[in-house]
């Protein structure tokens, strides 16, 4: 694999670089004990690419059901760090 390929791959799965996503992981876990590492990387791959739930499910390996308002929950701890 050519040097920044991987790096790339992420940004364009979830946005932020690892080192952010590793900090927004942290302070989530420390505000919200209950936060799963999965459903966090999840919802930040649907906030970068709006994939539908149909297809988050297939990635991810979640029912439609649970997705919706798992995505609902962890963008709002997300958005609570967010100054005003």
């Amino acid at each position: 694999v050519r040097p920044g390929l991987l790096h790339n791959r992420f940004l364009a799965f979830f946005g932020p670089d690892p080192k952010s996503v590793k900090d927004i992981l942290n302070d989530l876990k420390e505000e919200f004990d209950d936060t799963s590492f999965k459903d966090t990387m999840m919802t930040l791959n649907w906030a970068k690419r709006y994939d539908v739930e149909h297809v988050l499910a297939g990635r991810w390996g979640y029912s439609e059901e649970y997705i919706g308002p798992k995505l609902k929950e962890i963008g709002k701890r997300i958005q609570s760090f967010v100054s005003k």
